[in-house]
């Protein structure tokens, strides 16, 4: 369920993708959590109290995790090859929609469900 989660061209199994979800959501959760941390006091150096710490991070956070989503959709568009994969570009859109709404909760499926494609390269040697 958690192995090679780090090689985004390997096709997936539901399980695996779904471990996969589940690693990746973590990780950019924390990454949007230290990127806000470290630019925080940058971007609001009156930062007083938890409150207003969390009312300049929310944003940040919440901007790291878009971004980090699309870039996971794209690597794995790129390692699997899927450039006229029409369904792969639709997930890759996606991607950006739900990250938008909800971070990196559900900007991350789509990723996860882009893991579990088949390369392009196989289908044509095949």
């Amino acid at each position: 369920m958690f192995k090679d989660l780090m090689v985004l061209g390997k096709k997936r199994t539901a399980k695996e993708a779904f471990g996969f979800y589940i690693i990746y959501f973590v990780l950019i959760a924390l990454l949007g959590g230290v990127v806000a941390g470290v630019l925080g006091p940058i971007v609001n150096p009156n930062i007083s109290d938890f409150q207003s710490g969390a009312a300049v991070g929310r944003p940040i956070g919440a901007y790291t995790a878009l971004l980090a989503c699309v870039l996971l959709s794209s690597l794995i568009l790129y390692y699997k090859k899927l450039y006229s994969n029409i369904f792969a570009w639709i997930l890759f859109l996606l991607t950006f929609i739900l990250a938008a709404a909800g971070g990196a909760l559900l900007g991350c499926i789509a990723p996860a469900v882009l893991s579990t494609f088949d390369n392009f390269e196989k289908n044509i040697n095949a």
